[in-house]
């Protein structure tokens, strides 16, 4: 319990000093304390102060856990309740301004896939928000380590870098840059200079921030207020609604997410697969660490999806990006991107009800499967007759789509009532109506069509066979 103790007030302590460090560069620009609108990383879920509080909460919570007569040192102490509060620094990086940064975090193996264009941090694109985000854990660590070397410059994170002690710099950088993404593994296992076990402190503070998924993240206000981009929709929606438990009576935490019981029906599997699952296995390798160091942990078996009567039901751009995101982890299937067109021949389509959803699946020439939300206006343009030439654009609201004229197969037959409209196609080709769909036959044949509509007014069928068309009537309207 004395650990426990120390642990408190060394997270008391650092914090702060590290409050200077999570308003990032940002405070020097404006005089005053960032907020929303003027953090470099925008329409995420929360990286401030409050989260490194959840964050402490976590470490506490996972170290009553540890059974072993070896006490954590005040170093290894030191590291856990610094990281806590530093980590995530990197995420208010202004990487344009301070270049000496971004260069020391890709000497520590940060990759920054697009050019920085903007003028201003707090204008930076979604794609330069992302690159910074991706990469936050170098930056983090270069961040301290430029700082804490080059007091005065800059004013923001001086205090709390410099206040690091020198032996400790290199193992605060290593446990910052362990914390996200990297294999814990890779992870130096001990200090070289101060024995610190780096990867079990690494391990502590990468599942404490792991844990940090719930309602406490999100700002319901950002939400109502549709300033969300759609990729990152769905994670505020969820982390809204999960619940996280260290059950008293076992060693398992319990992740759960509950949500409106037709949701649960309809999504309840695809969310716990894509979601829960995943966080049990993206983690496995630490909580392995943890065990091995003997922190006895688990995620619990039983974590998933539950019925709450009084939950609202997941609005509708939540259920695409949740389709989304399971479709494009299935081989060959993709979901049109908004502004993205397809165009090919459709052999066949299919509406199904089960993993995802309704959808409607639909298989190209190119063996590709395009993935469309079901709607019945939608699905008859496809599923009478497949082979068709279709074009399909999915725009900012919906899909704009296209069918166009066909052949009819060798030993194919088709019926409907005929148009009277005509297209020329070329010399010796016509495309002539029929119920829903264009159909592009001979010009003689499109005329013996068209005659013997105009004469009968019937219902006409065309024939098609290996040695030419054959058109008829079958039953008069």
């Amino acid at each position: 319990m004395g650990n426990l103790i120390h642990l408190n007030e060394l997270i008391e302590t650092v914090k702060n000093d590290a409050y200077r460090a999570s308003l990032g560069l940002i405070r020097q620009d404006t005089g005053r304390i960032w907020g929303p609108d003027l953090r470099i990383i925008k329409d995420y879920t929360s990286h401030g102060l409050d989260h490194s509080d959840r964050i402490a909460q976590n470490i506490i919570k996972l170290i009553k856990l540890y059974n072993n007569k070896r006490d954590f040192s005040e170093e290894e102490l030191y590291l856990v309740s610094a990281s806590s509060c530093l980590h995530d620094i990197g995420m208010q990086c202004d990487v344009i301004k301070y270049k000496q940064i971004k260069r020391k975090a890709e000497d520590l193996g940060a990759d920054f896939s697009v050019e920085f264009e903007s003028e201003r941090s707090s204008d930076f694109s979604q794609e330069e928000q992302n690159a910074i985000r991706e990469n936050h854990q170098y930056l983090s660590a270069a961040w301290i380590d430029f700082s804490h070397n080059n007091l005065g410059e800059i004013a923001s994170l001086d205090a709390a870098a410099k206040s690091i002690p020198d032996d400790l710099v290199g193992d605060v950088m290593n446990v910052c840059m362990y914390h996200s993404k990297l294999p814990i593994n890779d992870c130096p296992n001990e200090s070289k200079i101060t024995g610190a076990r780096l990867r079990l402190i690494s391990a502590i503070l990468r599942l404490a921030d792991e844990l940090d998924i719930t309602k406490d993240r999100v700002s319901n206000d950002a939400y109502d207020a549709f300033r969300i981009p759609q990729e990152n929709l769905i994670y505020w929606w969820l982390h809204d609604r999960t619940k996280i438990r260290f059950l008293e009576d076992s060693n398992n935490i319990s992740v759960n997410i509950n949500l409106n019981p037709n949701d649960v029906k309809l999504y309840g599997d695809l969310i716990k697969e894509l979601y829960i699952d995943k966080l049990i296995i993206k983690n496995q390798a630490v909580i392995n660490v943890l065990i091995k160091n003997s922190i006895a942990i688990c995620i619990d078996d039983e974590s998933g999806v539950i019925e709450n009567a009084h939950a609202k039901c997941m609005p509708s751009e939540v259920c695409n990006k949740l389709i989304e995101d399971a479709v494009s982890q299935k081989e060959s299937c993709k979901v049109l991107k908004i502004g993205e067109r397809f165009t090919g021949k459709i052999y066949n389509s299919s509406r199904i009800s089960k993993t995802f959803g309704e959808y409607i699946l639909i298989e190209s020439d190119f063996e590709e499967k395009i993935y469309l939300p079901y709607n019945k206006e939608i699905h008859s343009k496809f599923d009478p007759i497949p082979h068709h030439r279709v074009s399909i654009l999915r725009t900012a609201d919906d899909y704009a789509i296209s069918v166009g004229p066909r052949f009819l197969d060798i030993d194919e037959r088709i019926e409907g009532i005929f148009h009277p409209a005509m297209g020329k196609i070329d010399e010796t080709l016509l495309l002539i109506f029929i119920g829903d769909h264009e159909i592009k036959v001979p010009k003689d044949v499109a005329s013996a069509a068209f005659s013997l509509f105009m004469a009968k007014n019937d219902i006409i069928s065309i024939s098609r066979y290996k040695t030419g068309y054959e058109v008829s009537p079958v039953r008069s309207l």
